[in-house]
């Protein structure tokens, strides 16, 4: 009789085959988890510059409706931010308060200050809401209003030249790469 030879048949993965799948699988996930971080930090510079915008546009308008006072509004050269503006003599929140117009241009700019430092959101004692190292400026060309609005961006970048508020603070990096921008130009009448 012949007796045929036993032929064993693999079944199932090999070893190999499963390591293979695995620094796939890694390799996918890697990637997955760049973009991930890539999308986190776009969302942050956006919300960041939103934020600039809202403040830049907040400090405007304030201008605006009390444009007599439009020297008044004109920062220190470095700006304000961090703390800078401690408190205010008179707080114009009602029509209980009576407030100079001179009064209203500083407790509009301790306000702004506030909102750059994000003082609208309080977390462990910490204001969380507002700019990653807020600088604000303002400056007044008879009429010509120029607000600038500084802060700590995510990625290096080469320092933008448009205006200098902010720059040379020590606040974004050596050279000022991290130093993040919003320029807002309008004319408002001196009235």
């Amino acid at each position: 009789m012949n007796e045929r030879p036993i032929v064993k048949k693999h079944g199932g993965i090999g070893l190999i085959e499963v390591l293979i799948s695995v620094l796939v699988i890694s390799v996918g996930v890697m990637g997955l988890i760049g973009t991930q971080v890539t999308a986190k930090r776009a969302a942050r510079d956006a919300v960041q510059r939103s934020t600039a915008t809202t403040a830049a546009q907040d400090i405007v308008e304030r201008m605006r409706t009390n444009g007599g006072q439009l020297v008044a509004y004109v920062t220190p050269a470095n700006g304000l931010g961090g703390g800078t503006i401690a408190s205010v003599a008179k707080e114009c929140i009602s029509s209980i308060d009576i407030c100079s117009p001179a009064d209203l241009a500083a407790y509009d700019l301790y306000q702004w200050e506030q909102a750059l430092d994000g003082a609208g959101e309080i977390r462990n004692l910490l204001s969380v809401g507002g700019l990653l190292l807020p600088t604000g400026c303002v400056a007044n060309d008879d009429g010509m209003v120029t607000v600038a609005v500084a802060w700590r961006g995510m990625n290096a970048t080469i320092n933008p030249i448009s205006t200098d508020c902010g720059e040379g603070l020590s606040r974004y990096g050596d050279n000022d790469e991290y130093r993040q921008v919003l320029v807002l130009n309008t004319y408002i009448s001196g009235r």
